[in-house]
């Protein structure tokens, strides 16, 4: 009976100390998660292009570039972490590697003495970093965009939902030269897997691939069946862009791709739309042997053929289906139209 009521007390006791350990300890986060990225402020509006704010941290600095209202202004400050809340801001303690807060100079006042905030660091990983002021009791959520991955971005983006046969019906949707990325979801992703192209012809034979900027904007996702998803991804902005599209498992593998539009200093050789089941691949292609974009004629007319082909997809990838062509005469003012989403429009 005393061995019993013995190891009966050893288990309470140990299970005291585990807890005083578990609730006691404090929060302490890597310096290394924090440094050498960009993190965003979430606004409620985070496609406001007349109000954004970010921030950039080294081993001793934290810089936030302000943008308001086409004025871009830069502080840099310096900081560090710790353990715990500090009276006053300790310059030998720059570089230190983790803690639960970040407290940041904000320099001497008229009197000399030097001024600080001190945040509560909230949560901070690869993607998420959100701190508390004590001082404003305001709450700062950031998100580093540049370094999301495929999964992220799946479990963090909404689905678009396809209908009916494939054709031009409702829940289709095209990515051509006024394609819009999914407002407050500006999420970019690193990934070796997506091929990323740079077209130096018009004939697109002739490419380099960036392979200092593997990073792909997100633009639509479909749920295919068994957790797998066909998702849209563009590199570049404006007049050059490539879009493509992967087929993803619920994990964020990349298991196939398939190029869709390319746009060139403003010139669209390809574009694309998606239906149920279908991705349809526009792509003028001119019949003179070799044409390059450096070389492109502003004003001369050159014989060629739109061929659009129909690409069928699962989960398992994309297989090639039917394809038509129609003969025409291009110029570079047609292929650089605006007002033409779809290279099938010329």
């Amino acid at each position: 009976m005393k061995k019993r009521l013995l190891y009966i007390t050893v288990l309470i006791l140990t299970g005291i100390i585990n807890s005083a350990f578990i609730y006691g300890q404090s929060n302490s986060f890597k310096l290394d998660n924090l440094k050498g990225k960009t993190w965003y402020y979430s606004f409620p509006n985070p496609h406001n292009k007349e109000l954004w704010v970010k921030f950039k941290y080294s081993d001793n600095t934290q810089t936030s570039i302000h943008y308001i209202v086409y004025k871009e202004t830069t502080l840099v400050q310096d900081f560090y972490l710790s353990d715990k809340i500090v009276d006053q801001f300790d310059y030998t303690k720059i570089g230190t590697k983790t803690g639960e807060y970040l407290i940041e100079e904000k320099g001497s006042n008229e009197n000399g003495v030097v001024e600080f905030n001190i945040c509560k660091i909230l949560k901070l990983n690869e993607m998420e970093f959100d701190m508390k002021s004590l001082q404003s009791n305001r709450v700062l959520n950031f998100k580093c965009i540049d370094s999301y991955n495929m999964q992220y971005v799946l479990s963090k983006t909404p689905t678009h939902i396809l209908q009916g046969a494939p054709g031009p019906l409702q829940g289709a949707f095209s990515l051509g030269r006024k394609a819009d990325f999914l407002a407050g979801y500006d999420f970019r992703i690193n990934t070796d897997q997506i091929p990323d192209r740079l077209y130096e012809d018009v004939h697109l034979t002739k490419f380099t691939n960036n392979a200092a900027q593997k990073r792909g904007k997100f633009l639509r996702k479909v749920a295919l069946s068994s957790g797998y998803y066909l998702v849209a991804v563009r590199f570049g902005e404006g007049d050059n862009v490539t879009d493509v599209f992967c087929i993803v498992d619920g994990s964020g593998n990349v298991k196939s791709t398939l190029e869709g539009t390319v746009i060139v200093n403003g010139i669209m050789v390809k574009s694309c739309s998606v239906t149920q089941g279908q991705v349809i691949v526009s792509q003028a292609k001119p019949t003179v042997t070799s044409l390059s974009f450096a070389n492109f004629p502003s004003d001369q007319t050159f014989p060629g053929n739109v061929i659009t082909t129909f690409y069928n997809f699962s989960n398992s990838g994309f297989t090639k289906g039917s394809e038509y062509l129609v003969t025409k005469t291009f110029t570079k003012s047609l292929l650089s139209n605006p007002n033409k989403n779809s290279v099938a429009e010329y």
